[in-house]
């Protein structure tokens, strides 16, 4: 694939066009975590959302037809072109329940992304699989907090669920099915409620391994995310996503300890782009 660097103006330009200008990017965590659980709250309590125990129910869905999805694009924008440019696409996906000490709403978020403008969200299925709350909602980089609906395809085995959200005009990322080990990629996600933190590294490898017994083809990266990642997106450097956030590993230097106490590094483990297109039928 050919690949075609911007020039500074050019550059300039195309970051206009998909972001008008380039405006303060602080991002106030307490407020936004506030925000979504008082409208979400809100929406519960006008009985306009579902349950989380159907949304649950629902994760034996194992495909969905689309009728569209974004074209990819062979043009290099590098970390600060991705994050203007996909940060809009990028949600924050929470559930809002109560725990065994008040009687307050809680809530508490991990991470999607757009696939398609209609209202489409790709996210991990073990973010839904939690039914301990009363239902699931998303929240937009500008405020929106929609309920989700319902749960469109879901894998398991591959850790990846589609769910749908009530909205039109939404910018969706491509999916590109194939990205070469050594990729750069960009990860935007909300590592325990640090809001749309953009971190960066490689793809270092794909590998296959059992999980939920079967095997599977997964990817690993060296970018750093955390506890609130979940579902994030891991966008090369022209803004398509080649594979999403699920899980982590801690390598230790003596296994025989009964408690071992001596980390040496942190695998971070990612769901390849093709397992999220494997829940998508396209005429």
């Amino acid at each position: 694939m050919k690949t075609r660097i911007l020039s500074g103006c050019a550059l300039a330009v195309a970051l206009c066009m998909v972001s008008g200008v380039l405006a303060d990017e602080t991002v106030v965590d307490q407020g936004f975590s506030r925000k979504f659980r008082q409208e979400l709250t809100k929406l519960v309590e006008a009985g306009k959302t579902t349950p989380l125990a159907k949304l649950v129910e629902q994760l034996d869905r194992r495909r969905t037809k689309l009728d569209s999805l974004p074209e990819t694009s062979d043009v290099v924008v590098g970390p600060v072109g991705v994050y203007a440019r996909c940060k809009q696409s990028v949600v924050a996906v929470g559930r809002l329940y109560k725990c065994d000490r008040c009687e307050h709403w809680h809530s508490g978020s991990a991470t999607g992304f757009i696939v398609s403008s209609d209202g489409v969200i790709a996210t991990n299925y073990h973010v839904v699989e939690n039914d301990e709350g009363e239902t699931l909602a998303v929240m937009t980089s500008d405020g929106r907090v929609l309920p989700v609906l319902e749960v469109l395809a879901a894998s398991a085995s591959a850790d990846c669920a589609l769910i749908r959200v009530d909205a039109e005009g939404l910018v969706a990322l491509p999916l590109r099915a194939a990205s070469p080990v050594g990729t750069a990629i960009n990860v935007i996600s909300h590592p325990r409620g640090n809001f749309f933190t953009l971190t960066r590294g490689i793809i270092s490898r794909y590998f296959r391994t059992r999980r939920n017994g079967r095997s599977g083809r997964w990817m690993a990266i060296t970018a750093d995310y955390a506890k609130g990642s979940s579902g994030g997106p891991l966008i090369d450097d022209t803004g398509a996503v080649v594979g999403m956030v699920s899980s982590t590993r801690v390598l230790y230097a003596d296994l025989d300890d009964e408690i071992p106490t001596d980390p040496q590094m942190v695998l971070k483990h990612g769901v390849p782009a093709k397992a999220i297109l494997s829940l998508i039928e396209r005429d």
